[in-house]
C-alpha cells in the first residue's frame, strides 16, 4: 500500500512539474512575441479572442493569427498578474505591453490533454 501512495505521489509531482514548464514555455512566448513557440503549446482545436473576435482554430491557423499580432503589436513585456487552478486546469491573467504604448490584458486556459499540458483557451483584449 505504501509503494501505491508513492507512486501516487511521484506520478502527481511530475505533472505538476511539467505544466510548471509548459507554463514559463508560454510566458517566455508571449513576452517575445515568438507565435511558433507559443503555438506548440496548443490544443488542436484552441479557442482563440483577440479584442471582440473570437474563433475555434487548429494550432497552425492560430500560430498564423497570432504572428499577425505580435507584429501588429510588437511585444517590449509581459508580466504575470493572476495565476491559479481551476476545476478545468490553471489559468493565468496578465499585461502585455507592445511598443507602440498598448497594453493588453491576457487570459489562457492550460488543461491536461494526454498526460501533458495544453492551452485550450487564449485571449487578448486591449486595456
Amino acid at each position: 500500500m505504501k509503494n501505491v501512495f508513492s507512486i501516487l505521489f511521484l506520478l502527481l509531482t511530475v505533472g505538476f512539474l511539467h505544466g510548471q514548464e509548459v507554463l514559463g514555455e508560454v510566458e517566455k512566448a508571449i513576452e517575445e512575441g515568438d507565435a511558433a513557440v507559443l503555438s506548440a503549446h496548443f490544443n488542436n482545436p484552441v479557442s482563440i479572442k483577440i479584442e471582440n473576435k473570437e474563433e475555434i482554430y487548429s494550432a497552425d491557423q492560430a500560430r498564423v493569427v497570432l504572428r499577425q499580432f505580435f507584429t501588429d503589436h510588437p511585444p517590449v513585456s509581459f508580466e504575470e498578474n493572476h495565476h491559479g487552478e481551476g476545476v478545468d486546469g490553471h489559468f493565468v491573467i496578465g499585461t502585455y505591453r507592445c511598443s507602440h504604448k498598448e497594453s493588453f490584458k491576457i487570459y489562457f486556459l492550460l488543461k491536461d490533454n494526454k498526460g501533458t499540458s495544453k492551452v485550450f483557451q487564449f485571449f487578448i483584449e486591449e486595456e
